[in-house]
């Protein structure tokens, strides 16, 4: 886990001193989502199902106290960001949208194995709830449109194929053992919220906070304050679905030099 952590890390100080050195570094956003592509395809590994024979191997399978489980999260989220803001720099292609979809994909499943860690000294109580071993429910992140948007896309290297295959293997769990869903942003036709709100209403109660009523709970106020996970992990999920949109006129121009800045949603 350690040596996972810190490859991680590593990737996260490449991208921000490639990117403040445009001056003198050239293809700025070819070399991150390189190295972003890298860390998450060929460096780390998807996390393991729970049904999965190879589980008691799996990285992110160990036990990991609350500071650590937090470094994860909080270096997924900069990574999604730098990834963001390279990734829309560069004009889109056919091979290049298999690595807009698949690597957020990755990061999410990375991001969502975390957040269903038990620390060892003290455990989160967001993650508590989310995992239902208080409260009773169990929440999945929601994989939207990622299996048949996948399903005929063109993969132009075996590594990219192997990570979509196991991301799919990891949120299916969630699925087959009928998870609730949450941040289910791309289907507007039912209660996109309901979900969250049960989920962030019951560690509420717990704790006395006033019941949310509205999604702003879930962009601000009390819980985000003091379960910063929270924040790491709406982002990450958020990317993962907005690089499954299909519609062009959702992305900016393509072209233009964004930085990791222009990336932040918190």
């Amino acid at each position: 886990f350690e040596e996972a952590l810190t490859a991680l890390r590593w990737c996260d100080k490449m991208c921000t001193l490639t990117a403040v050195q445009g001056h003198c570094v050239k293809n700025i956003a070819f070399l991150k989502v390189a190295l972003i592509q890298h860390t998450f395809v060929h460096v780390l590994p998807v996390p393991k199902s729970p049904d999965s024979k190879d589980i008691d191997t799996c990285v992110w399978n160990q036990q990991v106290v609350y500071g650590r489980q937090l470094d994860v999260l909080f270096l997924c989220q900069r990574l999604i960001e730098h990834f963001t803001a390279s990734v829309l720099s560069l004009r889109n292609n056919r091979p290049l949208d298999a690595v807009r979809i698949i690597i957020p994909a990755c990061i999410a499943a990375i991001a969502d194995a975390m957040m269903r860690k038990e620390a060892t000294d003290d455990p989160s109580e967001l993650c508590l709830y989310l995992t239902g071993r208080r409260g009773g429910t169990r929440y999945g992140l929601s994989t939207g449109m990622l299996p048949s948007q996948t399903e005929t896309i063109e993969v132009h290297t075996p590594e990219l194929n192997i990570a979509r295959t196991a991301v799919l293997d990891y949120f299916k769990y969630q699925e087959d053992h009928k998870y609730v869903q949450i941040m289910k942003w791309e289907d507007s036709h039912t209660n996109m919220w309901g979900a969250e709100l049960e989920w962030l209403g019951a560690l509420g109660r717990e704790w006395a906070f006033p019941q949310p009523s509205h999604p702003k709970y879930l962009t601000g106020g009390l819980i985000v304050k003091n379960w910063p996970e929270l924040a790491c992990y709406r982002d990450i999920a958020f990317y993962f679905k907005y690089f499954l949109n299909t519609d062009p006129q959702a992305f900016p121009p393509s072209g233009a030099n964004y930085v990791q800045a222009q990336a932040q949603l918190t």
